[in-house]
């Protein structure tokens, strides 16, 4: 409290402007004197929160500067999850973005090469997987956005490849833990938004993302072999066709890019 009986301002562990708005602060009482406000992008149980998020404190004395904080989850509060292109803007999918879901995974020529028809009801269900966060942060799914109008034009994901199963692992998304194995690439517009450019634009980003924000040292990618105009996006984003692979239950396309071929080809720019 100040002099005047007001309350002053807590002390916020974001640096500003790190996180898009959607991500709203949460408060939690640490002890009788101390509130730590603390903004996440990521929903847990305040208690496991404060179980990965802090060690070797006993009581919070005089605030938030007698906390002791995991030194290997600093990374979180110095890297942004809002990552800009000359036309976009990718943010980490959240709930609001529920109806950019339901345009996709209900157009039967968009999901054509990507999933069934999905119902309204099966879309509501999944966004709760749709908006994990893993690793750092780095893993997980971003809203694909026009940079000046906001439009919404689709969505593109660093994620754990699934080898004999037909879909993504959630259980593997997990904040503070890197998934064992490949991590993909991929992305889904809207069908408005096809044909200018915007799924290669946001996989370059993304893979810039990957290589100077995360330890991922390779970054694999698979698809429908009759989606030609897939093939080529990962071709002009710098991956590699190495033969075939088993995923998502059988055998697919096989394309890569490591870390060092990203940055020769980042020479060549």
């Amino acid at each position: 409290m100040s002099a005047s009986g007001h309350q002053q301002p807590v002390r916020s562990l974001s640096p500003e402007g790190l996180l898009p708005d959607a991500y709203q602060p949460f408060n939690w009482r640490l002890s009788n004197r101390c509130i730590l406000n603390v903004s996440t992008y990521y929903k847990q149980p305040l208690e496991l929160l404060k179980k990965r998020w802090y060690e070797g404190r006993e009581s919070a004395r005089t605030g938030p500067s007698s906390l002791q904080f995991v030194p290997s989850l600093d990374q979180y509060w110095h890297m942004s999850l809002t990552l800009l292109t000359d036309r976009l803007r990718l943010t980490p999918l959240v709930d609001a973005d529920i109806d950019l879901s339901l345009e996709i995974f209900t157009d039967p020529v968009v999901v054509k090469y990507v999933c069934d028809l999905m119902t309204e009801a099966q879309i509501r269900q999944e966004m709760s997987n749709w908006t994990k966060r893993g690793g750092n942060g780095g893993i997980g799914i971003w809203r694909i956005a026009h940079r000046k109008t906001g439009e919404k034009f689709g969505s593109a994901l660093l994620l754990p490849m699934p080898i004999d199963e037909d879909d993504t692992d959630y259980s593997l998304v997990v904040l503070g833990e890197m998934p064992n194995g490949d991590i993909e690439i991929g992305y889904c517009l809207k069908r408005s938004a096809w044909g200018q450019g915007y799924a290669t634009e946001a996989c370059r980003r993304l893979l810039r993302f990957a290589f100077e924000e995360t330890p991922l040292n390779e970054v694999v990618a698979s698809f429908n072999e009759e989606n030609v105009p897939s093939k080529r996006v990962l071709e002009k984003s710098g991956l590699v066709d190495r033969g075939h692979m088993r995923c998502y239950g059988k055998e697919g396309p096989n394309f890569r890019i490591t870390r060092d071929e990203w940055n020769e080809l980042q020479k060549l720019v």
